[in-house]
């Protein structure tokens, strides 16, 4: 390997580090992260100053330690550096959403519209004007490192286009053109699957940094149902992209036409509007007011969700048999009245799981919020940061050989020691799960482009783009 690959390999391998340690975890110190990343203590801490001029990494006060030598440093994300701006396109919802590395966000513009049937370049010109004004209210000095958008329908993410929305009535459309006037020609640009992009959000505390459930199926409630599979850490997308679509599962093949074209589909049961529908209320009524119903008892809001429950338990029943998931999460619509949903779904899969009686799936719910994928494309958006930092440094540097971390290296630096022993013997560990959602091979190996003036260009305040960067990310769209 060539050493300006080996120097990227153990860049990231250094960021991944410092942001997989998770909210409730002491921040890593110096010291340790040599240890976990098996670097030789030079090696680590010229790395480390490079990822902190690039304002990618932050370093926290010393703090005194029981063990010999200096304070620790811990590290951080830094924070009000880089941003990734997450976009989402519902039925009834926009949203724009601007979350740095260490996962606040920083701005956000939501507008409860309704471009269900709207003509799409319309929807698309109104956010970006959503988009510019909390680009030019924010502080000077913040670089945005891409973009994402979701929607709900299955896209093609390498070439940037969404294939079919069914709910929005959309088809064959590049959303590219009527955004790169507001976000910059020189922006990484992705498209994303709505509940694959929240199920991100659930699946991580922050950009970078695993929860506490590495394998899960993530179900999304609004106007239709979709799902993202989540197992051991990566995202589970299929060959086309396209996995997750268990809206259009069939519950009963006599049952009512769904805008598909198929009969009986797990949408026409639970959807928001069929919920309402079956409930006795009004297709504008909200699902906070179906919840008020179940509380307070009505026969025909229990009935109708005691329904779409043992429908939801069906299905799910199929997914857990096939993929062996422990954990069944529910989001969206479906979160807002999960409690009186747990029930029917509990039932109904005693009945079908084989493995009931010995390990039943937990079902949780999701955090009630508005646009949760849009925080997801957010983060996803980051990844450029976190997986290439090389990319996003002044330069290339000095070249830095491997090696293990010695004793002699350990006590002339900071008085904290342990380790797990994480990565290999060459300071590179290429396998290992990222947590981030990106499967093996999706960028692993040796990376021959090199890293740009990335974070210095730009105007002076506002939002900075970067330019003259490397090759984009397997899967990016590159404009």
């Amino acid at each position: 390997m060539r050493q300006g690959s080996l120097r990227e390999a153990n860049l990231e391998l250094i960021t991944r580090h410092v942001f997989a340690h998770g909210e409730g975890d002491a921040p890593i110190s110096r010291a340790r992260l040599a240890e976990e990343a098996r670097l030789t203590r030079s090696t680590s801490s010229r790395l480390v100053d490079a990822l902190i001029e690039g304002r990618i990494l932050e370093a926290l006060p010393p703090v005194n330690t029981a063990g010999r030598g200096r304070p620790a440093v811990p590290l951080i994300p830094a924070r009000n550096s880089y941003v990734g701006l997450g976009l989402e396109i519902g039925v009834g919802l926009l949203a724009a959403r601007l979350v740095d590395l260490s996962g606040r966000v920083l701005a956000e513009s939501l507008d409860e519209a309704a471009p269900a049937g709207a003509e799409p370049g319309k929807v698309l010109r109104h956010l970006g004007v959503m988009v510019r004004e909390i680009l030019d209210d924010l502080a000077p000095g913040l670089i945005l490192a891409g973009a994402t958008l979701s929607v709900p329908g299955l896209v093609d993410r390498r070439d940037g286009r969404l294939l079919v929305a069914p709910n929005l009535g959309w088809t064959d459309l590049d959303p590219y053109p009527f955004l790169a006037p507001v976000i910059g020609p020189q922006v990484d640009f992705h498209i994303g699957n709505s509940a694959n992009l929240a199920a991100r959000a659930v699946a991580q505390t922050r950009p970078g940094c695993p929860g506490p459930w590495p394998s899960f199926v993530y179900l999304h409630g609004e106007i239709g149902v979709g799902a993202a599979i989540r197992l051991d850490g990566r995202e589970f997308l299929g060959a086309h992209g396209w996995a997750g679509e268990i809206g259009h599962m069939t519950v009963d093949p006599a049952g009512p036409e769904c805008r598909c074209g198929s009969h009986g589909c797990l949408e026409q049961y639970v959807g928001r509007l069929s919920l309402l529908q079956a409930a006795g209320l009004p297709p504008r009524a909200s699902i906070h007011t179906l919840s008020s119903r179940l509380e307070s008892g009505e026969p025909v809001a229990v009935q109708a969700v005691d329904a779409a429950g043992h429908a939801l338990g069906s299905v799910l029943s199929s997914v857990v048999n096939l993929l062996d998931l422990p954990t069944l999460m529910l989001g969206g619509d479906l979160a807002v009245i999960g409690e009186h949903l747990r029930g029917p779904i509990a039932e109904e899969m005693k009945h079908r799981l084989l493995s009931d009686p010995l390990a039943a799936p937990e079902v949780v719910l999701a955090p009630v919020g508005t646009a949760l994928a849009a925080t997801g494309a957010a983060y996803e958006a980051l990844d450029r940061v976190i997986l290439e930092p090389a990319r996003w440094l002044h330069s290339e540097g000095e070249p830095e050989e491997p090696g293990e971390c010695d004793d002699a290296d350990r006590d002339d630096t900071e008085g904290d020691t342990g380790g797990d022993g994480a990565g290999d013997r060459e300071g590179i560990n290429r396998d290992d799960d990222r947590g981030d959602g990106r499967p093996d091979g999706d960028g692993d190996g040796d990376r021959d482009g090199g890293a740009g003036e990335a974070g210095a260009g730009g105007p002076e305040g506002g939002v900075r783009a970067p330019t003259g960067r490397g090759p984009h990310p397997a899967g990016s769209v590159w404009r």
